[in-house]
């Protein structure tokens, strides 16, 4: 429990959370085993869906490499993203573990600043570690976009419906919910940004530095950490995250085909 006599355990959110609270054994060992074995079946979860949908598209006589379905097999790998969390806390009937609801005016306010405030960090730790010699490796996605640009396009749409709504769900809803509950909110944060981190690890391309990717997704999670707490409503990182990533891909559309 909490220390109400002052020092760490005595810090608080402006609602009265703790910062830090140490849970029963309990919460503890669930906080643990649970957010890893979520995440790996996340992750499984996700590749049995792509797997049935290449079999559907080989099915239909596609090209695997054409831009349909290539834009199939990474919905299909956010839909098994999504249904893992969904499926979690249906299990557990555990939904109060999420906060959602219809964003307020303050919810709306944070969606517009904390937008600002991750564009900057992105464009800044990008541009630092570009300073200090390293140049952070590349999404498989990113790498097959330069290819066939028209794919950054159709990847708006699978940011804002699925993309978007999954690693948030999935990181910042379940992850981080279950490591408050053991920890307390800032461990909680940290805790859920440190795998975000770790497990873009798996979507990076050979070239470039996977270190300063992962240093800078996990300065980015802790940004999405801070937003959800602030307001207890998923849908406030959801979108935060979209605008950025949708920024990202329009921006390598239009400086693929020489639009910038």
């Amino acid at each position: 429990m909490a220390d109400d006599s002052g020092g760490l355990g005595s810090a608080r959110m402006p609602d009265g959370r703790p910062l830090f609270e140490i849970g029963d054994r309990e919460h503890r060992r669930i906080g643990i085993i649970h957010s890893i074995l979520l995440v790996l079946g996340a992750f499984i979860v996700a590749g049995l869906f792509v797997s049935i949908g290449n079999g559907m598209i080989d099915a239909a006589g596609l090209n695997s490499a054409s831009p349909p379905a290539q834009i199939a097999e990474t919905a299909t790998n956010f839909v098994g993203l999504l249904a893992a969390p969904l499926a979690y806390l249906a299990w557990r009937d555990d939904w109060s573990l999420v906060g959602a609801a219809s964003p307020t005016i303050r919810d709306l306010a944070t969606i517009a600043v904390g937008a600002v405030v991750l564009i900057a960090f992105m464009i800044g730790a990008e541009q630092f570690v570009s300073w200090l010699g390293f140049k952070p490796a590349e999404n498989a996605a990113v790498e097959s976009g330069r290819e066939n640009p028209e794919l950054f396009l159709y990847y708006i749409p699978v940011v804002i419906l699925l993309n978007s709504p999954a690693e948030e769900l999935l990181f910042r809803g379940v992850v981080q919910g279950l490591l408050r509950r053991a920890y307390g909110v800032v461990p909680g944060i940290l805790g859920a940004a440190a795998v975000f981190g770790l497990v873009h690890y798996s979507a990076l391309v050979a070239t470039g530095s996977a270190s300063a990717y992962i240093i800078i997704a996990l300065g980015s999670g802790i940004i999405l950490g801070v937003l959800y707490e602030y307001t207890e409503n998923i849908l406030v990182p959801i979108v935060v995250h979209a605008i950025w990533n949708c920024l990202v891909y329009l921006s390598l559309y239009l400086e693929t085909t020489g639009g910038l």
